[in-house]
């Protein structure tokens, strides 16, 4: 599982004019919670200095009680689905990608294909969960993990 972060180096030193990009992608349903990182988001813009947008491309089941969780919330966006064509380009313009999973029995057992949209596109990895999926980001130092549904957590980050 080779993973190469910071690929673009030139990337990372953005101007302090540019936003940081934080991407979740990928389907929006039962195991994933995307409201843990919408709530932890609102603490962050409050404590940083530059500008930071949270954007989220999928679809599923709870994409109704996301829109809800991003209604009015400054620098928080709901883009829809995209093919797999335009992920990957997608992704490469962001900085920080994020895994939110439910603390499941299931997702300790499964590893995210975001995980590895992430890695494809260089971006740094906050995984929210456990199990193999965060046993993998720490083994091949691809970010960092936080426990499952622990908003306090995110906040420390």
């Amino acid at each position: 599982f080779p993973v190469t972060i910071h690929s673009d180096p030139e990337k990372y030193f953005k101007a302090p004019t540019e936003p940081i990009i934080i991407v979740e992608s990928g389907t929006l349903g039962l195991f994933q919670d995307p409201v843990t990182l919408c709530n932890a988001f609102s603490f962050l813009r409050q404590q940083c200095s530059r500008k930071v947008e949270l954007r989220f491309y999928g679809d599923g089941p709870r994409v109704p009680e996301l829109r809800e969780a991003i209604r009015n919330k400054a620098g928080t966006y709901y883009l829809g689905h995209l093919s797999s064509d335009t992920l990957l380009s997608t992704l490469r313009r962001a900085d920080i990608g994020v895994v939110t999973l439910q603390p499941l029995e299931f997702n300790k057992l499964a590893i995210s294909r975001r995980v590895l949209d992430y890695a494809a596109a260089g971006l740094a990895i906050v995984y929210c969960g456990d199990g193999e999926g965060a046993e993998i980001i720490h083994k091949h130092k691809a970010g960092l993990v936080v426990p499952p549904g622990q908003v306090g957590e995110l906040k420390k980050l």
